[in-house]
């Protein structure tokens, strides 16, 4: 094992038919072993696949700390070697840290930074090597160039504002966990500007849309979907956050169903209050250890499983799972509730975020006012 891989994460066949994960660890020339207590199971199933997923995926975050922690000096490393911990290795190590919290989309984002960091930097470059002038050579490379990620060819591909500063943002959260890590004394992306956020078009169903998608019937494996989709539309709720809820977060409260949660983006502890048309789509309450949406599994298909059932309810509309948040915040506001209210009930820590959907709601305003006819 070389030196650029003082863990691996190894798996071995155990008698029960289960694959047992444990982490092979060589340091200074000793090699010693970390049984995970983690298991895969055989995959028989769509559930047994994504359960295999998760387990991954919490076995790499392990391995990803078992690195860091040599980084740090945990396993016989001093900090004063910091310097040989480069910006490749780091940020994939934090990227691996956090998959089991991140949304599919999140994790997308790491790793597209992670192969523009690569191309950037051709090596690995040593943190204590990065300044305020390195980061403004890769906010130029991200204007001017990127990797192609789909051919894996050097091209000139335009990056859009928007992925640029998500690109950005998530170089800034690695280094400011190598200042709380020790490994760098400040942030060297302290005072260099972002990019300025581009505003993008927010699809969103309508309320009358909303009930024809509720009324379409859908194929019996889409249900599960359906349902989180139409509960998302009545509740604002991110799909992150859908799929970890469990029962045990669900409540009765002065007769109102309360929902406390912590928000996966955000990190903020979240109370809401739903309504009973939003009840109905839960199911059958569970135990508090069981999740809500049991059956709901987001994947690849999602969405394209949305926009057929959107589809054959006579709406054309191009749909995410995200519209659905869009949609209760543009139905708050067209009935008329105030701007602060609604970006509570989103969860939004600033209410910039939320004036975006105001803007729409003035501007479908603006449109009906127009409809109005000459006296």
């Amino acid at each position: 094992m070389t030196s650029k891989q003082p863990v691996r994460l190894r798996q071995r066949k155990i008698s029960n038919g289960l694959t047992s994960l444990y982490l092979d660890i060589y340091i200074n020339g000793e090699r010693s072993y970390e049984f995970l207590k983690l298991y895969l199971v055989e995959e028989h199933t769509r559930a047994d696949r994504e359960k295999n997923r998760e387990t991954m995926r919490l076995a790499e975050a392990v391995r990803s700390q078992r690195v860091v922690d040599i980084q740090n000096g945990v396993f016989g490393f001093r900090n004063d070697r910091r310097a040989s911990v480069g910006i490749l290795s780091y940020f994939k190590s934090q990227w691996e840290l956090r998959k089991e919290t991140m949304s599919p989309n999140t994790s997308s984002v790491w790793g597209c930074t992670y192969l523009h960091l690569c191309e950037f930097c051709k090596t690995d470059v040593p943190l204590t090597d990065i300044d305020a002038d390195w980061v403004k050579a890769y906010k130029m490379y991200l204007d001017t160039e990127a990797l192609n990620n789909r051919t894996k060819r050097k091209s000139k591909v335009k990056i859009k504002q928007n992925t640029k500063l998500a690109y950005l943002t998530k170089l800034h959260a690695c280094l400011r966990q190598a200042v709380r890590d020790g490994l760098l004394d400040r942030n060297p992306m302290d005072g260099v500007g972002y990019f300025k956020q581009a505003e993008t078009a927010h699809v969103y169903l309508t309320l009358d849309e909303i009930r024809l998608f509720a009324a379409q019937p859908c194929r019996p494996e889409w249900k599960a979907e359906r349902d989180a989709f139409l509960f998302s539309c009545l509740t604002g709720i991110r799909k992150s956050d859908i799929l970890s809820m469990r029962w045990g977060d669900v409540t009765e409260e002065n007769g109102f169903t309360r929902i406390i949660f912590r928000q996966h983006k955000t990190g903020g502890v979240e109370y809401l209050d739903i309504t009973p048309h939003a009840v109905q789509f839960m199911g059958e309450r569970g135990g508090d250890d069981q999740l809500v949406f049991k059956d709901f599994i987001y994947d690849a298909d999602t969405a394209a499983h949305i926009q057929k059932i959107a589809k054959a309810a006579g709406i054309n509309k191009k749909l995410t799972f995200h519209s659905a948040r869009h949609s209760m915040a543009i139905l708050m506001l067209e009935l008329g509730e105030d701007l602060y209210t609604v970006s509570k009930l989103l969860g939004h820590r600033n209410i910039k975020t939320t004036q975006i959907y105001a803007r729409i709601v003035d501007q479908k305003k603006q449109q009906a006012v127009n409809k109005i006819p000459e006296i």
